[in-house]
């Protein structure tokens, strides 16, 4: 997943945002399978500039 805006397709410059982006973006494929986030065994956050 992408820590870009969904909307624009941007990816914003606070690395924080970035990660906001792509939790939120993870956490709705989670619950589309009726899952939530606590059912994850790990998250690998990669940065690249």
């Amino acid at each position: 997943m992408f820590g870009s805006d969904p909307q624009s397709g941007k990816v914003p410059d606070d690395p924080a945002m970035q990660v906001d982006l792509a939790l939120d973006r993870i956490q709705s494929v989670v619950k589309g399978a009726s899952l939530e986030l606590s059912h994850t065994v790990l998250s690998i956050l990669n940065f690249n500039r």
